[in-house]
């Protein structure tokens, strides 16, 4: 038995179950203690998101838990009260959504957190709901397909390997999306900030430079490899030698992804060949040496 001063001790939560609470603020005690048992227990139970009104923490789960597919998206958008259901990155879109209705204003949301957070994997479910939750109408869902493909391109562009996290965001993504009366995104606009430039040239032993590189390099076909100059890609000197794979990661399947992605958002072939020369020469500028 370990005694300890009592103004040493933290108030507790005992008998409480952490599962029958969605929301911090509901606790007895809400001290830092309390709060990351509270975070632990109902994360072991693969209960990752917790109220903490107005925010909604999101706990990585590193795995898929199938709780974002269209059944929840439909779960979250058509219930009556969503303030009755589990919290959830849905949840967060359905209250933004019905203030824009409502108030008439425009709403904001912001994902924050360390790398390996999962904000990456956040904002793709927050993104996919805004597209998904349409009543109706003759929104053109064209522009809401070309809006989606932008995330397998900003992943391969911005994304990279790091010790912590397989597929971390190296840079900040400020997103405008205008939302049609009907519900649905109608228009939106990327703006991207603070790229980690220096991976490009230089990586940490265990990291990769950004995927685009590896897509490129594995996936391209034949055609590709010889118009692009394409080399093996242990040649290139602004690649890691010591990681060229990632577990969990198919180069191959996310270049061909990339390049559906680059169709579905109207780019022309000038400027899809525009893209891959650009790609293809910072590779062969690495190789350059001075004479």
């Amino acid at each position: 038995v370990l005694e300890v001063p009592a103004k040493d001790a933290w108030q507790s939560n005992y008998g409480i179950d952490p599962l029958t609470y969605g929301d911090i603020g509901a606790l007895p005690h809400t001290n830092i203690p309390c709060v990351l048992d509270f975070l632990a227990t109902r994360y072991l139970k693969d209960c990752i998101y917790t109220t903490a009104e107005p925010l909604v923490v999101a706990v990585n789960p590193f795995k898929d838990l199938k709780n974002a597919g269209p059944d929840q998206i439909a779960l979250y958008r058509d219930a009556p009260d969503v303030d009755k259901l589990p919290p959830h990155a849905f949840y967060t879109s359905r209250r933004a959504m019905t203030n824009l209705h409502q108030l008439k204003k425009s709403q904001t949301i912001i994902v924050s957190g360390e790398s390996g957070a999962g904000k990456t994997e956040t904002t793709k479910m927050l993104m996919r709901y805004l597209a998904t939750s349409r009543s109706g109408g003759n929104l053109d869902l064209k522009i809401q397909t070309a809006i989606m493909s932008a995330n397998p391109v900003l992943e391969a562009f911005g994304n990279a390997k790091t010790v912590r996290n397989n597929n971390s965001s190296r840079f900040g993504r400020f997103m405008i999306l205008d939302v049609a009366k009907e519900g649905g995104i109608q228009h939106g606009q990327v703006t991207a900030f603070l790229l980690e430039k220096s991976r490009i040239v230089s990586q940490d032993q265990e990291e990769r430079n950004y995927h685009i590189f590896y897509q490129f390099v594995k996936g391209a076909p034949p055609f590709m490899r010889q118009k692009y100059l394409l080399q093996a890609l242990d040649s290139y000197a602004f690649i890691n030698k010591q990681c060229l794979d990632v577990q969990g990661i198919d180069d191959v399947e996310d270049f061909e992804q990339v390049v559906k992605s680059f169709s579905s958002m109207n780019l022309t072939e000038t400027e899809t060949c525009t893209i891959w020369s650009l790609v293809s020469g910072v590779l062969l500028i690495g190789n350059a040496k001075p004479i």
